[in-house]
């Protein structure tokens, strides 16, 4: 019974579209788990409570504050599902979120901000997620870009070893490939350490 409990928790939540592998070391799985479980055991906050929370929290009520975090952690994991299958992984999305969720309670409770806490919540997580993405992606598309050009080397090296009968030099190299003799030394250095 509490298992199914938890289960129409994990989809109210969107929680149950984790997916099976999740790259973490192992262990890791158990422990996202728990954190999941502990996430769904804290109770949400009515509007009374926030109202006197966010009072306590601006006069200097730092369990009030903690509690206001706690209230919205399940808010903030549901924002994670539309980010689902980009390039972060769970745990990282997690992670994120969490801080983005203390940052916009701490910038809710430092302004007279006319915003609802929650929209600033969800304002932030999803920004702070969007740039972690954005970021990810860039950091792949720089690697795959690199990658290609080590392949082209690798590829116009051994058409140049045909032509000339030995091994191309790095300046013939690099006047070919229209690069610095520099790249094409670090593209040689990053294919010696691949191998």
């Amino acid at each position: 019974m509490a298992e199914e409990s938890t289960r129409a928790e994990e989809r109210e939540y969107g929680l149950d579209e984790m997916p099976e592998n999740m790259d973490t070391e192992e262990g890791g799985a158990d422990l996202l788990q728990i954190y999941l479980d502990e996430v769904n055991a804290v109770p949400e906050l009515s509007e009374e409570e926030e109202e006197q929370l966010v009072k306590a929290a601006r006069m200097g009520d730092f369990d009030a504050r903690d509690r206001l975090m706690e209230g919205y952690l399940k808010h903030a994991m549901t924002l994670i599902r539309e980010f689902m299958g980009g390039p972060l992984q769970v745990t990282e999305m997690i992670g994120i979120s969490n801080l983005a969720l203390v940052k916009a309670v701490r910038m809710f409770l430092g302004s007279l901000q006319t915003e609802a806490l929650r929209d600033m919540i969800t304002r932030t997580v999803k920004e702070d997620l969007s740039a972690a993405a954005e970021r990810e992606r860039s950091q792949s598309d720089a690697h795959s870009a690199i990658a290609a050009k080590a392949n082209r080397l690798t590829e116009v090296s051994r058409v140049m070893a045909n032509e000339l009968g030995r091994p191309a030099t790095e300046a013939e190299l690099a006047e070919r490939m229209r690069i610095t003799e520099d790249e094409v030394r670090t593209l040689i250095e990053m294919t010696m350490r691949a191998i």
